[in-house]
């Protein structure tokens, strides 16, 4: 555990725990600004967003820098889940107002650190032209351990909206690798990465041995955010896993995923200008990820256990929706 002075940005995030006792952990802070903050996570990573909100939205305008970005991310995303986009908006440009102070040349190296930490989170996870003002290659060994995790997450995740699924497949390789302690919520993110690497390389059931260990990690604590926030990227898997062995689960996960990809898609769409798929089902949505990365029809109906019959069905019900004629103008829209 942290000690009073010393904050940092997602401090359940980058804790290490024992799996189950999620809640007692975030409880456990000294400090109750990062108690607080603790406790906004563990409502996030549950999937209570609101709660999650009004339990940090006191810190947005902290003194405290590492409260109130992790405040501002926490809002941001929380905020996405509730469909309440100026909120949402509000919340980023909050991190944005910060970032600069914290970028300065005599400013302390662990502040930079954080900031590259953040701005990076911002820019890849939400896609929005929030620059990143300092490579966080240069600052992850600055992080504490568990942040350092979850930043190569960021790196990896960056590298496959790059296209570079063995580049990113290789950084989680190495992150998982590195750290003896287990740090549940930032290896959850590292696995679900390593699910997307490995579906766009068609390397299917070592996919599904990453899946099977995030579940491990999460199920315990509840930890279905994660899985949520990249249900399509996932390509099948959720479907596969909790469709029809765990229905509740399934339910939640796809009501969340609707949500939090509405805020997202809103948000995006105000801030680029740019559309993005925007009124596909989850199962569609996961068949134009499948079909767009090179996949055939048999090769998704296999997958996803449904007739081909049934996914050229699909195909041609998203291409009606995208107003698109072929694979390579699927291709094009799925990468926006």
């Amino acid at each position: 555990m942290e000690e009073e002075s010393c904050h940092i940005p997602m401090p359940l995030l980058g804790s290490s725990f024992a799996v189950g006792s999620c809640r007692k952990c975030a409880e456990g802070f000294l400090n109750e600004g990062d108690r607080d903050i603790a406790l906004g996570e563990y409502y996030y990573f549950t999937g209570r967003a609101e709660m999650a909100a009004r339990t940090v939205e006191p810190y947005l305008d902290s003194k405290e820098m590492a409260h109130a970005l992790s405040a501002a991310l926490i809002c941001t995303f929380a905020n996405l889940s509730r469909g309440h986009i100026h909120l949402a908006q509000f919340a980023m440009n909050e991190v944005s107002k910060d970032l600069p102070v914290l970028c300065r040349e005599d400013a302390p190296t662990q502040s930079r650190a954080m900031a590259a930490m953040v701005s990076t989170a911002a820019s890849v996870l939400l896609h929005l032209p929030i620059p990143e003002t300092l490579p966080l290659e240069s600052y992850i060994r600055y992080l504490p351990t568990g942040q350092q995790l979850w930043a190569w997450y960021l790196l990896a995740h960056k590298a496959y909206l790059g296209e570079n699924y063995e580049r990113s497949l290789a950084i989680v390789d190495m992150a998982l690798s590195m750290y003896i302690e287990v740090y549940p919520i930032a290896a959850i993110y590292n696995h679900l990465i390593a699910v997307m690497d490995l579906m766009s390389l068609k390397r299917t059931e070592e996919a599904k041995e990453h899946f099977r260990i995030a579940w491990e990690l999460a199920k315990p604590d509840d930890l279905i955010e994660p899985f949520a926030e990249h249900h399509g990227l996932l390509q099948g898997m959720v479907e596969i896993f909790f469709k029809k062995s765990e229905p509740e689960e399934y339910r939640r996960i796809t009501e969340i995923t609707y949500t939090f990809s509405s805020g997202w898609r809103k948000m995006h769409s105000l801030e680029t200008s740019k559309n993005v798929a925007d009124n596909l089902t989850t199962t569609e949505f996961t068949i134009a990820m499948l079909y767009s990365r090179g996949w055939t029809k048999k090769e998704v109906a296999f997958h996803l256990e449904i007739s081909v019959s049934a996914v050229k069905k699909h195909v041609e019900i998203i291409y009606e929706k995208l107003g698109i004629t072929d694979k390579k103008q699927l291709k094009d829209y799925m990468l926006q």
